[in-house]
């Protein structure tokens, strides 16, 4: 079962869904056509690339094990699946790249499980916000069951699979948050690091908020950095207000990450103070913000780790222990007797 939160008279509401049974028609999923609703599924190659259940000629679609679909209802209700679930620890769909649509490559795709799952090879996707307004890139690795995502292919045929077995570890990445309101997050950005992961903006509605990196002519959602850089960040608000943008750091040690606001003349240190407040106007220019990372880690490494071939790594600076990879830290004094011992995973502590 899924629960589904009523949309009401608010904005939003919207879910990406999967079925976790299989094939199944939508009249045969406990109430998922009760009330009023939506439900569709994305065509990259259609005139009109979401497609309404309610308006095929054939009286509908079936939904597929591994696609996603667009789904909201105008009342609190559970959704029921009845069926067989998918055995095995993989499951593999077959993507599409039409070159000539304008949403060449990307594909709503969906947790074919009844049970958590993550796509090999930790590919970057967008899911649903909070709310239920707007897609923004996931900072997970992990789908839900019953969850849908969208990725992007690089060519037609491509395979996309999904696994039950979790990742060794998180991504190492900045995330930047931008809110508004009660706090919910519109958007977001994401920078990573060790790893070359990019994902292409891509918008629910274009015409809402978006923050973005620019990169060679083209908008990114998630952005592979070095371990130090300065990164153009744009911002365009879909109405005058104030807004926020907020930091979080996860699974990498940061030296110094300092958020540039050109239009304000402001430099704020986001490892000192994580949120920072601003207002923006609609027809403002999108060339605000300038995000600038230091992480170090390479030199110490190079210069300490004395040609080792061990991904993990820890040395001590300002009296602070920092740790590049992850495993258990033990920290022994003169008479070996140990005075520490924890798990560490790309963190700073201090001494």
């Amino acid at each position: 079962t899924k629960d589904i939160v009523g949309y009401g008279n608010d904005n939003g509401g919207y879910y990406l869904i999967a079925s976790p049974v299989g094939t199944v028609n939508p009249e045969n999923v406990g109430n998922m056509t009760a009330n009023a609703f939506d439900l569709y599924r994305f065509n990259q190659s259609a005139d009109l690339e979401w497609e309404n259940w309610k308006d095929q000629d054939d009286g509908g679609y079936d939904l597929v094990s591994g696609k996603g679909y667009l789904y909201a209802n105008s009342d609190d209700v559970t959704l029921t699946f009845t069926g067989t679930p998918v055995e095995g620890d993989t499951y593999e769909v077959t993507l599409t790249r039409d070159d000539n649509a304008e949403f060449a490559g990307w594909n709503l795709v969906g947790n074919p499980f009844t049970k958590t799952a993550y796509i090999q090879g930790n590919q970057s996707f967008y899911t649903m916000n909070a709310d239920g307004s707007n897609l923004v890139a996931s900072t997970s690795t992990s789908i839900e069951a019953m969850e849908g995502v969208f990725v992007i292919a690089n060519t037609d045929g491509e395979t996309l699979t999904f696994t039950t077995n979790a990742p060794n570890q998180g991504k190492k990445q900045i995330v930047l948050n931008v809110t508004q309101g009660r706090g919910n997050v519109i958007d977001r950005a994401i920078v990573r690091f060790g790893q070359s992961d990019l994902l292409p903006k891509f918008m629910l509605n274009p015409n809402d908020s978006k923050v973005y990196i620019p990169m060679d002519g083209n908008n990114f959602a998630v952005m592979c950095s070095s371990n130090s850089s300065r990164l153009p960040v744009c911002f365009e608000p879909s109405e005058d207000g104030t807004y926020f943008i907020n930091v979080d750091i996860e699974n990498v040690a940061v030296r110094y990450l300092h958020l540039i606001d050109h239009e304000m003349g402001m430099d704020i240190d986001l490892l000192r103070e994580p949120s920072y407040k601003f207002d923006a106007k609609a027809e403002g220019k999108p060339e605000r913000f300038e995000l600038v990372v230091k992480t170090n880690f390479k030199q110490y490494k190079e210069a300490f780790s004395r040609g080792g071939d061990s991904d993990n790594f820890a040395f001590i600076s300002n009296g602070e222990i920092l740790i590049d990879g992850e495993g258990t830290l033990q920290v022994i004094d003169a008479t070996g007797r140990v005075i520490h011992s924890g798990d560490a995973i790309n963190h700073v502590s201090t001494s």
